[in-house]
Formats: C-alpha cells, sequence, structure tokens
C-alpha cells in the first residue's frame, strides 16, 4: 500500500464521492465543491488530502485541514474525513493514514493536532489520541480529541 496526495492521483472523482456522502453533503457542500476542494488541497501546507493505494484501487483518505468543527474555530489543525472502504477496513489502513496526517503536521511545526468522531473515539485512543471532551455536529453528540505530536 502507498499513501500518496490525491490531487494529481486520478482517484479524485471516486475518493471526492465517498467524502460527499459520508459527510460533506451533509455540511451543505455540493458534489462540485467537494471535488473543487480536494482538487485545491494538494499541500504542501494545509489543507492536504491523501488517498491509500494497493492494486491500483484507492483504499481510504483523509484530510489534515485547518478547522474541521465549525464552532471549535480556536483548535487548529485538524485531522478530517478519515474513510476506508468498507471492504477494506480493519487491515491497518485508518491508522496508516492517521499517522501519515500525524507526521505530516508535526513536520509542519505543530505540536497538537485535534479531531472529532461520532462514534471511533476507541479507534484513535488505541492510536494515542486522547478525548478532551464532547460537543456537537448536527445535533449529534461527538467525541472532542486531540494528540501531542512529536518534533
Amino acid at each position: 500500500m502507498r499513501i500518496i496526495p490525491l490531487g494529481g492521483s486520478g482517484f479524485e472523482a471516486e475518493v471526492c464521492g465517498w467524502l460527499h456522502r459520508a459527510w460533506w453533503e451533509e455540511d451543505g457542500w455540493s458534489l462540485a465543491e467537494t471535488i473543487e476542494y480536494c482538487a485545491g488541497a494538494r499541500g504542501p501546507g494545509i489543507p492536504m488530502v491523501w488517498v491509500a493505494v494497493a492494486g491500483g484501487m484507492p483504499l481510504g483518505t483523509v484530510a489534515l485541514d485547518e478547522d474541521d468543527l465549525f464552532d471549535r474555530a480556536d483548535l487548529n489543525p485538524w485531522l478530517a474525513s478519515l474513510y476506508v472502504r468498507p471492504d477494506a477496513r480493519r487491515e491497518g489502513i485508518g491508522a496508516a493514514l492517521v499517522r501519515m496526517v500525524e507526521r505530516h503536521a508535526a513536520a509542519a511545526g505543530f505540536a497538537r493536532i485535534w479531531l472529532f468522531t461520532p462514534d471511533a473515539a476507541e479507534f484513535y485512543a488505541r492510536l494515542g489520541w486522547r478525548p478532551i471532551g464532547m460537543d456537537a455536529w448536527h445535533q449529534q453528540e461527538v467525541t472532542l480529541m486531540q494528540r501531542d505530536l512529536q518534533p
């Protein structure tokens, strides 16, 4: 498996479809806006979107973004939009994508990174993330988490 930037990978349409259906449509984005965002999220700074690829197929994606939870603009950057295809889950792809974001954020000089999750707090805790409280996203309770990064 390789983890590469999404922009220019040839998988933009498929991956943006995943993101759009999973979260971004609910945030009020059109599919065209989702694709436009991903096309511009090429780094080397923030935002940046990656895709995990094996056997010529995209398996999962993740983003490093300035903000992700609209009422917490005081926190940044964010690990956002982690998604692994259902048929590729439980193979370490999600963990590898999380580690990519952590390394990129640390290399950019950030000491801490944030995320929120409605249902995967245990997964992130196993990777060293710490819950710091609860918040809400679209009237759904979510766990707010942070990870201290090594320089």
